[in-house]
C-alpha cells in the first residue's frame, strides 16, 4: 500500500513540483485555496480546494483522507513589507496552528513542514542552522512564529526544512 500523503500549498511551484514527481510512487492528495494552474496534472479526484483557515472544511478533509504524513508548503510566501502583518499571521501562524489541532485530533504523527532561511538573521555570508534567528521581515517572523507552534506540540514528530 502506498504511502499517504497530504500536501498543503499544492497549486504553487514546490507543491506542484513535488506533486508532479511523486505522485506515482505516493497516494497523494492536494489540498490548496486556488485551483491548480492549468500546466499541473493532477489524477482525478486528488485535489481538494479548502483554506486551511476553513477549520471545519479542514477537519473533514483529514478525517476523510487519513493522511500518514502531512507536507506543509501552504504560506502566504510574498516579502513584502506592504502587506499587513495580520495577513501574514493569519495565513502562516493560524492556519499551521489548525493544522496541527486537526492532526492531533486524527492522529496524524508525521509532518514536514517548508520554512525559510528568512527566519535567521541577515548576513553576507553562508546561512546554518547554527546561526541566530532573527528574522527581520514580517514573512520571516511569521513563519518563525509557525516553526514555534509545530516545535511545543509534543504528538507531532516533525522536520522543519
Amino acid at each position: 500500500m502506498k504511502l499517504k500523503i497530504l500536501l498543503t500549498g499544492s497549486s504553487g511551484y514546490i507543491g506542484s513540483c513535488f506533486n508532479a514527481l511523486f505522485q506515482n510512487k505516493y497516494d497523494i492528495y492536494c489540498l490548496d485555496k486556488s485551483k491548480p494552474k492549468s500546466f499541473i496534472k493532477l489524477k482525478k479526484g486528488k485535489f481538494i480546494k479548502c483554506n486551511l483557515l476553513n477549520k471545519n472544511k479542514l477537519e473533514k478533509n483529514i478525517c476523510k483522507i487519513n493522511p500518514d504524513i502531512v507536507i506543509h508548503l501552504a504560506a502566504q510566501s510574498t516579502v513584502n513589507e506592504k502587506i499587513e502583518w495580520a495577513n501574514y499571521y493569519k495565513h502562516n501562524v493560524e492556519a499551521t496552528k489548525n493544522l496541527i489541532d486537526i492532526m492531533n485530533k486524527f492522529n496524524v504523527r508525521k509532518l514536514i513542514f517548508s520554512s525559510t532561511a528568512s527566519v535567521y538573521k541577515e548576513k553576507k555570508t553562508k546561512i546554518t542552522e547554527k546561526d541566530k534567528l532573527q528574522p527581520t521581515s514580517k514573512y520571516g517572523k511569521s513563519k518563525l512564529q509557525a516553526e514555534k507552534v509545530i516545535k511545543k506540540n509534543n504528538k507531532i514528530n516533525y522536520i522543519i526544512l
